[in-house]
């Protein structure tokens, strides 16, 4: 009884010290490293080794997930919003597919990466699943068309990771790609999403496993 109380007391204090951990990380990215004059992002806080004014995109994919996960931890706060707002400007509605470009649209035209719109559509995808919210689901799936354009059968087919640039297929476009259709599909129903995943994840294990069963950057 007493090992039990104990292995208990533990857990708990793991989970309180996780907490206090993701409230620090918190406060110090909102208070370090949040430009509230744009509602963006620094990529650093030393000024003298940032090589923009803001942060390039893919930070704020990780950043993203995060919130939701802390929206997840604090049901009724809205951690997601300002991250949103800092994403948001990274829009880019050019042809031949709108998408989110890897540095602040207003600022100058940059290039668009595959993996780093996955990731904010896994995100969203995870946060309309508790919240119902068109947006997450908007965006996710013109984040779908965008990533689907980046498919041809070049090499037998699979995604290249940077729009414009075919020199390389990577596992980093190609897995989370299979995720986000999955989790598509499991919303809407719509079978392409089903069938383009299974394309993707039988051409990522046979062209992109390694015998030893891991799997290569990219071909």
């Amino acid at each position: 009884m007493l090992l039990n109380l104990f292995v208990v007391s533990l857990v708990e204090a793991q989970v309180t010290d996780y907490r206090t951990r993701i409230k620090y990380l918190h406060e110090a990215i909102d208070k370090k490293l949040s430009d509230r004059s744009n509602n963006l992002y620094y990529e650093t806080t030393d000024s003298l080794k940032r090589e923009n004014k803001d942060s390039w995109l893919w930070p704020l994919c990780a950043y993203i997930k995060a919130a939701n996960e802390m929206e997840v931890l604090a049901p009724g706060k809205s951690y997601m919003l300002p991250v949103e707002k800092a994403i948001d400007q990274y829009y880019n509605d050019q042809p031949p597919y709108p998408a989110f470009q890897d540095y602040v649209f207003k600022e100058r035209l940059s290039s668009r990466f595959y993996d780093d719109n996955q990731l904010i559509a896994i995100a969203y995808l995870h946060a309309y699943n508790r919240k119902n919210r068109k947006k997450y689901l908007d965006v996710s799936e013109m984040i779908a068309r965008f990533m689907l354009g980046g498919l041809d059968t070049v090499a037998g087919g699979g995604i290249y990771w940077k729009e414009k640039d075919k020199s390389s297929k990577n596992t980093c476009s190609n897995g989370p790609a299979v995720l986000v259709l999955i989790q598509l599909y499991k919303i809407t129903h719509k079978e392409n999403y089903l069938r383009k995943a299974l394309e993707i994840y039988r051409w990522t294990n046979d062209h992109l496993q390694s015998p030893e069963g891991l799997f290569y950057d990219n071909i």
